[in-house]
């Protein structure tokens, strides 16, 4: 048989020849037809295409998106973490993140060089893994990771998810922020601050997690006249209580250091749950959490007062949100300012006046993608 097909086909080896006469043929005789190998059904797929493709491509630590090795099944398993997040780190996995390198690919001259140390170029693993700025990020981070032993970041995140879910989580969160960091120092000429990132990451985290109660803070201001309030609030969006208060201030910034306070000081009724303080000043946000600034001399009192009881109450965090995301304080503070209300609620639904901003805002959080 091996003879007689060699002498037909004169072009075929004798290892094709071998390989042919291989093929089991079925009892009935039917018409040859091609198929797409590449399938397990020897039919063309999308699918299949494309992981074709991506097999021909020149693979690095950064090049390729597909890791055979990568628990891609445990990956997409991990609930309690924010969609938007998840998905940022499916694209850094994939290498689908516009970092100078890709960018520098296609824009001849464009600067390929590393924004943060200004040493190397900035490819997916130097960015987040090998680079001197991110090194010191992830040892002094809440994670507290050296990576040096880690050979790619795929492995760094690998290793998390083998670890289990909440050491994802946090990682991923970290990530992400650290990415929000990286793009403000390139488009706003930020200075990356280690603190407000782990922060940030930390409310992330909390808000996808079961037992974490978040209190958003805000004030509102007008002649030396201000309302702060604060409201507390489940990991589900459900109502826990809220609370006003009026009196007189110098600042809009001493106003705002006062909600923060009065948001810390209504975290110690809820010492059984770890707590989380929200609001939209970020100045005030930064005195709270970093000693290193220069404070104006007349709050300095008050902002001690805030770091005392941010440390000795279950507050686990205190971060800056926007204002769009702290609609719900700020309509209270309105309302406190207005009618001069000095009170706290602790009935199991919220105050008419602030039930229109609680359903808008869980109407446009559904909507996160």
């Amino acid at each position: 048989m091996l003879v007689g097909l060699s002498v037909m086909v004169p072009q075929l080896s004798s290892i094709e020849v071998e390989a042919i006469c291989k093929i089991r043929l079925g009892p009935e005789l039917v018409n040859d037809k091609l198929i797409w190998t590449k399938s397990k059904l020897g039919t063309f797929t999308t699918q299949s295409s494309y992981r074709c493709f991506i097999d021909q491509q020149p693979t690095s630590s950064s090049a390729s998106s597909i890791q055979p090795d990568f628990p891609w099944k445990r990956f997409w398993a991990v609930k309690c973490i924010s969609p938007r997040i998840h998905i940022f780190i499916w694209r850094l996995l994939s290498n689908a993140l516009p970092l100078r390198t890709k960018t520098g690919h296609y824009i001849q001259g464009f600067d390929k060089i590393c924004v943060l140390c200004g040493d190397e170029e900035e490819d997916l693993d130097h960015l987040f893994l090998k680079c001197r700025v991110v090194r010191e990020f992830w040892f002094t981070s809440p994670i507290g990771t050296r990576v040096d032993h880690f050979s790619s970041i795929h492995d760094l995140i690998s290793n998390w998810i083998n670890h289990n879910d909440n050491a994802y989580r946090l990682g991923a969160c970290l990530l992400w922020h650290f990415w929000k960091g990286r793009n403000r120092k390139i488009f706003d000429n930020i200075e990356m601050q280690f603190g407000n990132i782990f922060s940030a990451a930390m409310c992330s985290l909390s808000d996808y997690l079961p037992g974490v109660i978040k209190i958003n803070v805000d004030a509102a201001y007008k002649e030396y006249k201000f309302a702060a309030a604060a409201i507390a609030r489940d990991h589900n969006g459900l109502y826990l209580g809220c609370i006003t208060k009026i009196g007189v201030a110098i600042s809009v910034e001493e106003a705002e250091l006062l909600a923060y306070s009065l948001g810390l000081t209504f975290a110690q009724r809820f010492t059984a749950n770890s707590c989380w303080i929200e609001g939209d000043s970020l100045i005030v946000t930064n005195w709270i959490n970093d000693s290193s600034l220069d404070i104006p001399w007349r709050l300095i009192a008050l902002v001690n007062e805030a770091r005392i009881l941010s440390s000795s109450t279950s507050v686990n965090c205190v971060s800056f949100v926007r204002r769009c995301c702290n609609m719900v304080a700020d309509s209270l503070a309105s309302y406190a300012f207005k009618f001069s209300i000095d009170d706290c609620w602790n009935a199991v639904f919220p105050p008419a006046c602030i039930e229109e901003a609680i359903a808008c805002e869980h109407s446009s959080s559904s909507l996160l993608v």
